[in-house]
């Protein structure tokens, strides 16, 4: 009987994983670590994308090993016995997702991404499973199959009255008006933030490197503020080692531009000025014909005019930052 309670536990702990997985597939068309988030999305507090990668692809499997290891912890199985379940769990999940990713990806990026991730999560199981022996992860689980319903049914009515309010605030004019207002401001303030960190470091780098190409100074100026706020230096210099593995070819540096070696910020500030040549009287339509070449994601080009319109207004003679 125990035998056929644990096979439950490590079957329903796998769906319970992918189906999460899946979710966010659908919410997000690339939630991934080098995938980019809308500038309005960091400014409401969404983070970077590799922020938000770790939220996204760490915590829930966290979370549903320590359910595990309670449930298997109520039923009195052997703390022994616990890694093996938790570890077939990793594996039923493992590969049908990141097996099948691995052997799929395009870049050097993407396999070295899913590499991680398999290893991270096999490393996640252990580590629950050691905890386990310190802390009592049983008392976290239903005394009882008819209390676990209950507490189902109390998170689903609880979650559908929180819904639903949000919903009703949402649809209300007044508060979207205020919700724009706010979003904008967000942004505004955001993006002065970083001008006054990444200014006095790099902006006399990229104004020569504008110049030296022939290239937008608040176009430069918005990519670099863009790509700092998606990858932090932690993720930059990951990268810079990465690429020195033998066929690697990743984009790097604080402008992440595409190479094959490692890339100071400043190497690839002028690297991105030569790739955005003849841009500096550059109009609308070939400005984004110029982003777009750069990155052909409608977010990131829709992202970089906005912040490159912030750019402008701080950049001129009346701003206090000009």
């Amino acid at each position: 009987m125990h035998a056929i309670v644990d096979i439950l536990i490590i079957a329903l702990s796998a769906i319970a994983l992918k189906a999460f997985f899946l979710l966010v597939k659908r919410k997000d068309d690339n939630p991934i670590i080098n995938s980019y988030i809308p500038i309005q999305d960091i400014a409401a507090g969404s983070g970077s994308g590799f922020f938000r990668f770790t939220i996204l692809r760490l915590i829930p499997p966290c979370i549903v090993f320590i359910g595990e290891t309670a449930l298997l912890k109520r039923f009195e199985t052997n703390n022994v016995n616990t890694l093996p379940m938790l570890l077939t769990t990793v594996t039923l999940f493992v590969f049908p997702t990141y097996i099948a990713a691995l052997r799929k990806a395009f870049t050097f990026k993407e396999r070295v991404i899913s590499l991680i991730m398999i290893i991270t999560y096999f490393a996640a199981a252990i580590l629950i499973w050691g905890l386990s022996s310190i802390f009592d992860f049983s008392i976290l689980a239903p005394s009882n199959l008819q209390s676990f319903i209950d507490n189902i049914w109390a998170t689903i009515i609880a979650a559908l009255i929180v819904v639903s309010f949000f919903e009703l605030l949402r649809n209300d004019p007044a508060q979207k008006n205020q919700d724009i207002d706010n979003y904008n401001y967000r942004v505004f303030s955001l993006v002065e933030h970083r001008i006054r960190i990444l200014g006095p470091k790099y902006f006399k780098i990229i104004n020569d490197a504008a110049k030296k190409y022939n290239a937008s100074q608040s176009l430069l100026k918005a990519i670099i503020i863009y790509e700092d706020l998606n990858r932090p230096a932690i993720v930059r210099k990951l990268e810079n080692i990465l690429v020195l593995l033998p066929g690697a070819k990743m984009t790097v540096g604080i402008a992440q531009v595409e190479a094959t070696i490692p890339l100071s910020d400043e190497m690839s500030i002028y690297k991105a000025a030569q790739q955005l040549s003849l841009t500096h009287e550059a109009d609308l339509e070939n400005t984004i014909t110029a982003i777009r070449r750069y990155n052909p994601s409608e977010k990131y080009i829709n992202s970089v005019l906005q912040i490159q319109s912030i750019v402008s207004k701080l950049d001129s003679p009346h701003s206090n930052l000009a």
